[in-house]
């Protein structure tokens, strides 16, 4: 069975059950979240330590990234990049 969880953006990685979905970005009391779905299997214990990249306009867009979302903290604007190069298998 799938579910959709809420990931708080922290030092610029997140820790997600290694088969996700990523389904929105967005700004909650001014943090990045990051929203996926899940397979909430209790059998799957299997974790990855993905990558995260928070851009200003005009920074350089890192090697083997995926843009996954803009958000808004006035009055500035981020961008919202997934690195595909980097994922590790996080602690259990």
């Amino acid at each position: 069975m799938k579910a959709v969880y809420k990931y708080e953006v922290k030092n610029g990685f997140i820790t997600l059950p290694s088969m996700y979905n990523i389904v929105s970005v967005g700004l909650q009391r001014g943090i990045v979240h990051i929203w996926a779905e899940v397979d909430v299997n209790p059998e799957i214990k299997d974790k990855s330590r993905v990558p995260i990249h928070v851009l200003a306009t005009g920074q350089d867009i890192p090697e083997d990234s995926v843009h996954i979302g803009t958000v808004f903290p006035d009055p500035f604007v981020w961008h919202i990049y997934k690195g595909l190069r980097g994922s590790i298998n996080a602690p259990r």
